[in-house]
């Protein structure tokens, strides 16, 4: 894959385009992973992101650290879900009732998903700005050490407080839920 993507950048960029592989394909692979659960799949996503971003250089070198992650978490996970849907496109059912009935469970299943996530993330709206701030920010891929400083804190104090986010999230689902 990377010598694919190497050829697609301009001779005096491959340095440059090496260091940006190194630096972020294990962070493209986790959340292609994270989503698609299948390993198999993952590398391929990650495949086409790299080779997006190797067609596109110009637009990943001009970002900063952030803005970066940023947009390669966002493309990540839309080239992921696409790979979720193309995987779980089922067969044709033999009889009417059996494709209506498939029909349904997968809206059961859209609006449950939806409905799930719509509940999360006003939850994580909701939560206090100490741990809403450095949740959001490690959701977009940003690592501890760049958390701590852009809050201003140290950096076993940002993991603890994204894990005690997570925390107060489970708990907040958990009693809605046997509600």
């Amino acid at each position: 894959m990377f010598a694919l993507c190497l050829a697609m950048v301009e001779p005096e960029e491959r340095d440059a385009f090496t260091d940006f592989f190194d630096r972020y394909h294990k962070l493209v692979l986790f959340k292609a992973l994270e989503i698609t659960q299948n390993r198999e799949t993952a590398e391929d996503v990650a495949q086409e992101m790299f080779l997006y971003a190797a067609k596109n250089f110009e637009k990943f070198k001009t970002g900063t650290e952030r803005e970066i992650r940023h947009y390669l978490m966002i493309c990540t996970q839309s080239r992921a879900m696409d790979a979720l849907r193309k995987n779980q496109a089922a067969p044709e059912p033999a009889d009417e009732d059996a494709a209506a009935r498939a029909a349904v469970d997968d809206t059961e299943r859209i609006v449950l998903r939806r409905d799930t996530l719509t509940r999360l993330l006003r939850y994580i709206d909701e939560l206090d700005e100490r741990y809403r701030a450095p949740l959001k920010l490690w959701m977009d891929g940003v690592p501890y050490s760049e958390i701590a400083q852009m809050l201003n804190i140290t950096k076993d104090n940002a993991y603890k407080r994204t894990q005690r986010a997570y925390a107060l999230l489970r708990e907040r689902m958990v009693r809605e839920d046997e509600a």
